[in-house]
């Protein structure tokens, strides 16, 4: 019997494979395998097997896997005789296989054989023993069982392979084989981006076989990405590859400075280091001088030092500063804000090194070096204490102090809902850091390495409003001594002060002279007269900010009543609720203000403050709450206006208000106890019918044609607002999102998820335009949302709609996954539409991927149901699909035919999307039939057809099927500024296979132009950017594209014909 674990789990008697059987019995199997011959006990097996989650009958499971094991396994074995190859051992089993048939024995034989052949000084023969042990090696240790990829013994068999790699490249290299190691050695470098021996090792292979330039730009992607990743230079062995290569370049291997060759003229090496300014052939590595990391640095256009031609401004970025204008998030400073100079002063402590006479903070210019650790300051305090107040009034006397910026978000740890997650609060700092699209990881760790990266060595504020624990801020923290943080919260936050030195400031009411202070600004003549009823009115409010705003306010709206009237009818209310709420404690006193002002208000716009306690979003406009309170928008609009200028609501922005967390929670508390549950029940299914009537009305303004792929008939919503025109429902859409998405997490979450799936259904299509961040937490509400009802059918639409995201954003393996567990639930339920759809985005996966004949049989599958479904719009993508697969195959008459049928449907249906999209892939297979004015023509519908609809990805692919047409038509430089457009647009919003594509042309077109070092930059960094999602297409259009801008016409040759 012969056992293969170096790729899926296989087993044969002979020839014969034999059928292991389920997944957990073959993992069982191969656990035993891993093991070598030793035992492994029951309790270790379903620990391995169930997690932390083991079934009761787990002991019992293990037992039948082995019964069914040692049939499959000892066919001949007589009944009831003991098992030689899977014996019991102890509380275990034990696999008692010859070594020989197992490959992981014979890997392991050969690696200590060639290990011995290293020690004799035997490099080829090292080489060869080592090449062998890796070719057996078919894909990732048992890789068709996930449930073990994370096993310990699993991941470091793992690295293994890894190991052997990397003295097989050593070997190669010693005996000067390093070409034909080159493959290996790339794709493991790639696979392992951080690895600087990896990166050094390929840097060494690619300089013994004369490919120096490529050599360099591996340093410098491998320099930037360790800047933008970890926050750290090269270490000794990636510094030790870089400096023989500079050697190497000056024609004296292990030299540090360049000079004349033995010919007298310099190497290629040379001449590339030598073109940089700045930057001596030799130098040591270092940063370029003046170069900061910026947002783009993880796969920018410039080399991030002088080792390689500087890509000349603008030829992948635009032609500003690299970095966007620095964020400037604070809010709008307190009006009136009175006092607080203690706590002013403890806050200016740390910087007091800034201080300049007369000044409160220096500008730029004379910027202090700062604390040498990074400043945290947490002020805790009470609710309605003014602790935000105090916060940002600081931020704006400071704000010169950091150049850089400032850094703002409400982290609404005490909202109602859900307060703000640190994940999403990252990915909106790292948008103001002007990163986007695949520069922010998906993975929450990773973005908030990313995050300390983009925050070293700048000089910003980051003010944390309304923390609701340590775990909630510490992964805001940049962790760099330039910044400062500023944290407000109700809790002390006891965990930032022991481990990170934050400085707590505990802030307590107003004492009374600035209480009082506080209400003659406010009141005015009325307050400054009566200072005995003022002082009365400061305690009633316990001489909190917020209650003395919203008390003030009261007063100011009842000029004919005198304050000592006032502070009577106060206390009379006081009483009244101290009987009901016991404790004494500030917050009761804040209610009671609360309670105050909002008895004064009439009884509509009463119940409209109670009823805003149900919005779940950061904020609202008029028509939600008229849908609230289910009154036309003029009444709503009104209501708002009285609690706007009560201080009950404030404005957040132009049609826009919101609500502090304590007034929220407040007006909740009053709608549970005046409102009936029915009301309560119906003002909330009036929102979620608001939003999904909007939502479905500007879809249907936008995207008339895909109507009938939208789930269901729309509810109807009297509030929903009127989509006169296009440019209307973007706008909607626009400031809707970021509330749509509060609103389709708390319907997932509570007793309406089947909004949640509708409602990221019918927003799928613009999601995809581009917002696929978004779209991402959309369609994972959604299907958290349909398993928790048990939704089938909404469960395998929010897969496919996960499939196609993680398909635009580069990720084609978990998009594949995706889309295969949505097709089974399709087929499960007979749905033939969502299967079509589903075949439809998986032929583009295998499309992207290379996979040629495996996409156009998805594709045919699909055009079949649509066919038989009579839906056009799905008939005429899927031959627009179809078409681009023929492209690729070279069979552009094909292409062509399939395209125009394709455009004749888009004609009856009026899918303008569609259309634009067959357009672009039209004018592409133009190109390849050599018609470029027909290419142009197509290219430029579909252009103007995409900027109509706001749709950036299109936007960029057309630009660069433009960009491909000009240099074809002897225009590189007009081509290579169409490609830096379509650049810009693909890494906005994350689109990886369009920025390889851009890349390329690129660096087509630089080498059109007579730029032939800088084009080779941009081929290096497209095959890396394609090579991380898998996309073989422009990996090989970008070797093809370098070795032809280095001269390397036999490189060429061999290449095959692209594009």
């Amino acid at each position: 019997m012969r056992v293969q674990v170096l790729g899926p789990l296989r087993a044969w008697h002979g020839e014969a494979g034999i059928d292991l059987g389920t997944p957990h019995q073959r993992a069982l199997l191969g656990l035993l395998v891993l093991a070598g011959g030793r035992s492994l006990s029951r309790a270790e097996l379903a620990d391995a097997l169930w997690r932390d989650r083991p079934p009761r009958s787990a002991v019992n499971l293990i037992q039948t896997y082995v019964k069914r094991l040692r049939r499959l396994l000892e066919p001949t074995r007589p009944a009831r005789t003991p098992s030689a190859l899977l014996p019991r051992v102890g509380d275990g089993y034990a696999l008692r296989v010859p070594q020989d048939d197992v490959d992981l024995s014979r890997f392991r034989q050969l690696a200590t054989r060639a290990e011995a052949a290293r020690r004799d000084g035997d490099d080829r023969g090292a080489a060869a023993l080592l090449a062998e042990a890796l070719r057996l090696w078919q894909s990732p240790p048992m890789a068709d069982l996930p449930l073990l990829a994370a096993h310990p013994a699993v991941v470091a068999l793992a690295e293994e392979r890894r190991a052997a790699v990397a003295k097989y490249g050593d070997a190669m290299i010693a005996a000067g084989d390093a070409e034909e190691a080159l493959p290996l050695l790339a794709e493991t470098a790639a696979a392992h981006p951080l690895d600087e021996r990896a990166q050094a090792r390929l840097m060494r292979a690619h300089g013994a076989v004369g490919q120096r330039d490529t050599a360099f730009t591996i340093y410098l992607d491998s320099r930037r990405r360790l800047a933008d990743e970890l926050g750290v230079e090269p270490g000794a062995e990636l510094t030790a590859a870089y400096t023989a290569l500079l050697g190497e370049a000056a024609g004296r291997p292990g030299a540090c400075a360049a000079g004349p060759g033995p010919t007298g003229t310099r190497s290629r090496g040379a001449d590339v280091i030598a073109d940089v300014p700045g930057h001596e052939a030799g130098s040591a590595p270092g940063p370029v001088p003046g170069h900061e990391p910026g947002p783009t640095s993880g796969s920018g256009p410039g080399p991030a030092s002088g080792s390689l031609p500087r890509p000349r401004p603008g030829d992948d970025q635009p032609t500003s500063p690299d970095r966007p204008a620095p964020p400037a998030q604070l809010p709008a400073d307190v009006y009136g804000f009175t006092g607080r100079s203690a706590e002013l002063t403890a806050l200016d402590w740390p910087w007091a090194g800034d201080e300049r006479p007369g000044l409160r903070a220096p500008g730029p210019a004379t910027i202090a070096p700062g604390p040498a650790t990074m400043t945290i300051s947490v002020i805790s305090g009470t609710a309605g204490v003014g602790k935000t107040a105090l916060a940002v009034h600081w931020a704006h006397q400071a704000r010169d102090r950091f150049p850089d910026g400032q850094l703002y978000v409400n982290l609404r740890g005490y909202d109602p809902d859900r307060p703000l997650s640190s994940g999403d609060a990252l990915t909106r700092f790292l948008r103001a850091l002007g990163l986007s699209g695949r520069h922010i990881p998906l993975d929450p760790d990773e973005r908030a390495s990313r995050y300390r990266t983009e925050m070293a060595d700048r000089r910003m504020l980051v003010v944390l409003d309304n923390a609701l624990s340590v775990e909630q801020v510490r992964p805001l923290l940049p962790g760099t001594p330039s910044c400062a943080v500023l944290v407000t919260s109700r809790d002390s936050l006891a965990g930032l002060v022991a481990l990170h030195g934050a400085q707590r400031i505990e802030l307590g009411p107003l004492v009374p002279a600035e209480a009082t202070a506080l209400l003659r600004l406010l009141i005015g003549d009325r307050a400054r007269t009566d200072h005995t009823s003022s002082a009365v009115l400061a305690e009633q409010c316990a001489r909190l900010p917020l209650a003395l705003r919203v008390a003030a306010e009261l007063a100011a709206t009842r000029p004919g009543v005198t304050l000592s009237e006032l502070v009577a009818e106060l206390s009379d209310q006081q009483r009244r609720l101290e009987l009901l709420d016991a404790g004494g404690d500030s917050r009761a006193t804040v209610r009671s203000v609360f309670f105050w002002s909002y008895r004064h208000l009439p009884p509509a716009a009463a119940r409209t403050f109670r009823l805003l306690a149900l919005h779940p979003g950061p904020d609202f406009g008029v028509h939600a709450t008229a849908a609230l309170t289910g009154e036309d928008v003029d009444r709503a609009g009104s209501r708002l206006a009285l609690l706007t200028r009560a201080h009950l609501v404030r404005s957040s922005g132009p049609g826009r208000y919101a609500m502090h967390d304590l007034l929220r929670a407040y007006a909740d508390r009053l709608s549970l106890r005046y409102d009936e549950r029915a009301d309560r029940q119906a003002a909330g299914v009036r929102l979620l019918d608001h939003y999904l009537a909007g939502a479905t009305a500007a879809m249907d303004t936008l995207y008339p044609a895909e109507r009938h792929h939208r789930p269901g008939t729309a509810p109807t919503a009297a509030s929903a607002p009127p989509m006169r025109d296009q440019a209307a429902a973007r706008a909607w859409l626009s400031a809707e999102i970021p509330v749509m998405s509060s609103v389709c997490a708390r319907a997932a979450d509570g007793h309406r998820a089947d909004y949640a799936v509708r409602l990221a259904a019918v927003l799928f299509r613009h999601l995809d335009g581009g917002h696929h961040m978004e779209a991402l937490s959309f369609h994972t509400h959604a299907l958290r949302a349909a398993e928790h009802i048990g939704d089938r059918a909404g469960r395998a639409h929010a897969l496919t709609n996960l499939g196609v995201v993680h398909w635009r954003l580069g990720a084609y393996r978990s998009a594949a996954v995706h889309l295969r567990q949505a097709l089974v639930l399709h087929r499960a339920s007979g749905d033939r539409a969502g299967q079509a759809r589903t075949l439809s985005n998986l032929g583009n996966v295998h499309w992207r991927s290379g996979d040629h004949p495996s996409a156009a049989h998805c594709h045919q599958q699909a055009l079949s149901l649509y066919e038989e479904l009579a839906d056009r719009v799905g008939q005429a993508r899927t031959l627009t699909n179809l078409g681009n697969v023929c492209q690729r195959q070279g069979e552009y008459d094909l292409a062509d035919a399939y395209q125009r049928r394709a455009l004749e449907l888009h004609g009856v249906t009026g899918d303008q999307i569609g259309r634009a999209r067959t357009l672009t892939n039209l004018g592409t297979v133009c190109l390849r039939q050599g018609r470029y004015e027909a290419a142009a023509d197509h290219h430029g519908q579909a252009l103007e057809l995409f900027r109509r609809f706001g749709h950036h990805g299109g936007q960029g692919y057309a630009m660069t099927g433009l960009g491909d047409v000009y240099l074809r038509q002897g225009l590189p430089l007009v081509a290579a500024d169409h490609h830096r457009q379509a650049l810009r647009l693909f890494r906005t919003n994350g689109e990886r296979y369009g920025e390889a594509s851009a890349l390329n042309g690129l660096g087509e077109a630089l080498r059109g132009a007579g730029r032939p070092g800088e084009a080779v930059v941009y081929h290096v960094r497209a095959e890396a950017v394609a090579a991380s999602t898998g996309e073989r297409d422009e990996q090989a259009r970008a070797r093809l594209g370098a070795a032809l801008a280095r001269g390397d016409s036999d490189a060429a040759d061999a290449s095959p014909t692209l594009r």
